[in-house]
């Protein structure tokens, strides 16, 4: 049996969006841990077209979440029937792609939330 116990972790990155294979360096979980939710968030939201993220747990994807043109937030992918965070467990994320037509911006100062 596993409880809750509330908390979060979040991934930053500052600046202007591009792709990238890691925006932070890695996060290391300091103890198992179950995952409500996992969603991302922009300062300044992306134009024409979307952003797509995913976050990695030991280098596998974990979550992918896009942040539509004109939006700030990202869709909101569930932890139900994740597997939990393990200890020591080691979590990333990677731009995997960003608007690139004429007149589109990528988006700037993104924060991926993986609530606990």
């Amino acid at each position: 049996l596993r409880t809750m116990s509330g908390g979060q972790y979040s991934l930053q990155f500052e600046g202007e969006l591009a792709v990238s294979a890691s925006i932070a360096p890695p996060l290391v979980v300091e103890a198992s841990r179950a995952v409500r939710d996992v969603q991302a968030r922009v300062g300044l939201a992306p134009l024409v077209e979307p952003v797509t993220l995913r976050v990695l747990l030991n280098d596998l994807p974990y979550a992918d979440l896009t942040i539509a043109a004109g939006a700030k937030a990202s869709n909101v992918v569930s932890g139900f029937g994740k597997e939990p965070l393990p200890e020591d467990g080691r979590l990333t994320a990677s731009v995997l792609s960003v608007g690139t037509a004429g007149g589109s911006y990528p988006g700037r100062d993104l924060t991926i939330t993986l609530r606990l």
